[in-house]
């Protein structure tokens, strides 16, 4: 079976995926921690932390959605900025042709 755009479950993990990689990708090397977050069934998709800042990434690649899990984090964590890309945020397109300091500095 050929997976597409609509199958909305398959294309978000796809879209999630190339953030990630997009993401290990870049930092690779640098003194930077990329990881996961998730806590009571509430998630955030990727935690950069750096060690002067710390950013929460929430990865939206269909329509609107809630972030509970970005909402949390940031409420755990309040030097935390939130960021999401994709829907509602970042556009994808931006995020992957642009230079991650311009964005995250």
């Amino acid at each position: 079976m050929t997976q597409n755009r609509n199958d909305f479950t398959w294309w978000g993990r796809l879209v999630e995926n190339a953030v990630g990689a997009y993401l290990l990708n870049y930092f690779t090397g640098q003194t930077i921690n990329l990881y996961y977050w998730r806590e009571r069934g509430l998630e955030v998709d990727f935690v950069i932390e750096t060690p002067r800042r710390l950013w929460a990434l929430e990865v939206k690649s269909g329509g609107a959605g809630k972030t509970p899990g970005l909402s949390k984090f940031c409420h755990l964590y309040p030097e935390a900025e939130p960021m999401i890309i994709g829907s509602e945020g970042v556009p994808l397109k931006d995020f992957f042709t642009c230079d991650l300091r311009d964005l995250l500095l």
